[in-house]
């Protein structure tokens, strides 16, 4: 008998698959799950066949290995607090660069239930894009 990997990832209170074959697995279960309240977790886990090995990882691990990728590619400061990801660059910095980098943390958090909303501060040489992270949590319908 094959056994099944699945990694969920629980932020504050939200629960949900790491990845498009986490959610494959849980839909062959029968438990089509997008986004649950993590008080869920026990009756989940205990729903779970033998055969299906879990693993609950936290958030703040997974921001935490993507910003060390980021910031191999990035090479600029970057700053992450819980509620903001800042991003400081001079003004040689090309704006296609910026942009993708943008694009592509909005496009990571938004894959995480999170929007980021951006702001830009220009001071002397440096330019800093402040990126607010706010939580939206969408329904199961």
């Amino acid at each position: 008998m094959k056994h099944t990997p699945i990694t969920l990832v629980r932020n504050g209170g939200l629960i949900y698959p790491k990845g498009d074959a986490d959610y494959d697995v849980l839909l062959n279960l029968g438990v089509p799950m997008n986004n649950l309240n993590a008080d869920f977790i026990p009756a989940l886990l205990t729903y779970l066949p033998s055969k299906v090995k879990h693993k609950v990882v936290k958030f703040d691990e997974l921001e935490a290995e993507m910003l060390e990728r980021f910031e191999a590619k990035w090479k600029r400061e970057v700053v992450i607090t819980p509620k903001a990801v800042t991003l400081v660059f001079d003004k040689s910095t090309k704006e296609a660069l910026v942009t993708k980098a943008v694009a592509s943390l909005r496009k990571w958090y938004r894959g995480h239930f999170y929007r980021l909303d951006s702001a830009e501060k220009r001071a002397g040489r440096n330019t800093k894009i402040v990126l607010t992270k706010v939580l939206t949590p969408r329904r199961e319908s």
